[in-house]
């Protein structure tokens, strides 16, 4: 049983481009069944949550409307938080998603990246990412020897592609505050086109 059973009500992730910019904010939804990680989101415990759909291009065209739509949940319960991704495709058929390597870069593939700052102090960050082929990477910024034991599955539809992933508590440190305010990231990469879009300014 997590010992942090009670004590979160709910999580609130901030990011924002700096002070003087009005924080973006985003908050997850608790849930009482944890979902099963099979890259399907159909559960209705994903349904509970508030689907993140406002995204920005960051490359190559900085600002514009991203060519591809993308829509994220984020739910948690007493022992891990889920993230569920859906990458839509208008060219299903043409997703990159060559194999490689665990934490393998360049890898020839799309890929889905989420963020998290659990002290939002912009000075360290965990970085979870999955590509389309199932690969996994992650990291932590002070700590380039970061590898942390999270599940995930993807799937790959006749919409696009869908990434389903389960990060533990024990993955990650944060701070014993009874309202958890993290710093949030998310990042979506279509390697054909070298399209990058993310949630929020940096």
């Amino acid at each position: 049983m997590s010992r942090f059973v009670f004590l979160l009500p709910f999580f609130l992730f901030t990011i924002s481009a700096n002070a003087q910019d009005s924080l973006k904010v985003h908050r997850a939804t608790r849930v009482n069944a944890s979902p099963k990680i099979d890259g399907d989101l159909n559960e209705e415990v994903w349904q509970q949550a508030t689907p993140i759909t406002d995204y920005f291009q960051f490359q190559p065209v900085e600002g514009s409307v991203p060519d591809q739509k993308t829509s994220v949940r984020i739910i948690y319960d007493n022992s891990a938080i889920y993230i569920g991704c859906i990458m839509y495709d208008t060219s299903p058929d043409s997703i990159l998603k060559e194999m490689g390597a665990r934490d393998e870069e360049d890898i020839n593939a799309d890929y889905m990246r989420i963020c998290f700052d659990p002290y939002n102090k912009r000075q360290d960050a965990y970085f979870f990412g999955i590509y389309a082929s199932g690969v996994q990477f992650d990291n932590k910024v002070s700590d380039e020897s970061f590898d942390a034991v999270w599940e995930s599955e993807v799937k790959i539809t006749a919409e696009g592609w869908i990434a389903e992933i389960k990060i533990p508590y024990s993955a990650i440190r944060f701070p014993k505050e009874t309202i958890q305010k993290w710093g949030f990231q998310l990042n979506r990469y279509v390697r054909r086109t070298r399209e990058l879009t993310q949630w929020s300014k940096t």
